[in-house]
């Protein structure tokens, strides 16, 4: 099947001919220059700014993925951006994440990471990569969570994909390569926490900042979950008994109670986390078969 343009080409061809014959008639020139007209929009339409506004950005940004891979020890993290945008198809790029951005520099154990959405601006896609760091330091328990800021330019046949450090954040949990962790997000904070410390940190998406969420999980945390409004649940274990906070999208206190609440994505299933035989743990067990209780526990 022929192009608009290869249409348009063969009319304008045609119409030269017959418009340069001798005799021509005034009908054939007007062919002619309809013709000529014709070609002009088609070239017109086919040499049009691909770049041009945030919502054909998004567009072109949603035929796109990116892939990441980790080795077996989990110390490494490289992601590639593949698939297909404004006629072409393939794998355009990637970058490797070092920690604190020290090219070859590797993670004492990477336990999570995660994307943010996508901000568009013309033909520039901004995303920030949050890895989580569970066995950092010397003595390997430290955690640290590493930000990174990832940009797509997506440019006439394709994407110009890079990465960039931007901030290592020490956070005051108690890791190891054996602390579960768990992070989610709500709208406009991440919240990080293990199973061996006694917390949960905030971390701001705004400005990076932290802050302590002692009332949140004065115990070691169980899971951290979040649906896609961005409503956030927290389980924890206090003193032998297993609770649950709510945080909202805003980071609006949500309710909370006794037992375990998870909150669902429509994407990614929900882990129910296998936790060691002890005490603790068996009364979570017992608490989740009892389901949630939410009397008296808002916030």
């Amino acid at each position: 099947m022929k192009s608009v343009s290869e249409t348009a080409h063969g009319r304008i061809s045609g119409g030269l001919r017959q418009a340069l014959r001798p005799g021509s008639s005034r009908a054939a020139a007007r062919a002619f220059g309809a013709a000529l007209l014709l070609n002009s929009l088609a070239l017109t339409a086919g040499a049009a700014d691909p770049d041009q506004g945030d919502a054909a950005a998004r567009r072109r940004d949603a035929g796109l993925y990116a892939a990441y891979q980790s080795g077996n020890s989990f110390r490494s993290l490289y992601f590639s951006v593949c698939g297909r945008t404004l006629g072409s198809e393939g794998c355009y790029g990637g970058a490797s994440l070092y920690p604190n951005g020290v090219q070859g520099a590797v993670f004492g154990k990477i336990g999570a990471f995660m994307e943010s959405g996508p901000v568009t601006q013309g033909s520039r896609v901004t995303r920030y990569i949050y890895v989580l760091d569970i066995a950092a330091g010397k003595n390997k328990d430290a955690v640290v969570l590493h930000v990174f800021r990832r940009l797509d330019l997506l440019v006439q046949g394709g994407d110009r994909v890079s990465a960039e450090f931007v901030k290592a954040i020490r956070l005051r949990l108690k890791g190891g390569a054996d602390s579960a962790p768990s992070m989610a997000a709500s709208d406009v904070a991440i919240f990080v926490g293990t199973q061996k410390a006694v917390n949960v940190v905030r971390i701001s998406k705004k400005d990076l900042s932290v802050s302590g969420s002692d009332k949140l999980a004065a115990g070691s945390v169980l899971s951290i979950t979040s649906d896609p409004r961005g409503y956030v649940s927290i389980n924890y274990i206090r003193e032998g008994s297993v609770e649950f906070a709510i945080r909202g999208p805003d980071d609006t206190g949500g309710g909370g109670g006794g037992g375990v609440a998870y909150m669902a994505d429509n994407r990614n299933a929900t882990l129910v986390r296998t936790l060691a035989r002890t005490p603790a743990a068996t009364a979570a067990d017992e608490a989740q078969a009892s389901g949630p209780s939410l009397a008296g526990r808002q916030r």
